[in-house]
């Protein structure tokens, strides 16, 4: 990582290994955070006390004939999304 007059610059990675490993650690964390809460916690209509990456488990596995394989992919994208995005799948897909 490399500082100059306007802060640091993210895409120059530190010299210490440790200090890059905690910064994408945080990122992960922060970038599942909304899968690992409380369905009723993130969403008012909700009252499963499941956190949202069980309910969408249950959700794909539901739609694909329980089908192992096609909900890890459908997982996989999940995964991938940002927590907005997730929340918005979750909106249009799970809400009754």
């Amino acid at each position: 990582m490399r500082i100059e007059a306007g802060g640091t610059h993210a895409n120059h990675r530190s010299a210490d290994p440790k200090i890059f490993l905690e910064v994408m650690v945080m990122a992960v964390v922060e970038k599942t955070a909304l899968l690992d809460e409380k369905m009723n916690e993130v969403f008012d209509w909700s009252d499963a006390t499941l956190p949202v990456r069980d309910a969408l488990w249950d959700h794909f596995m539901e739609s694909n004939g329980h089908n192992t394989d096609e909900t890890e992919a459908s997982m996989k994208e999940i995964d991938a999304k940002s927590d907005a995005d997730v929340r918005s799948y979750v909106e249009d897909n799970l809400k009754k």
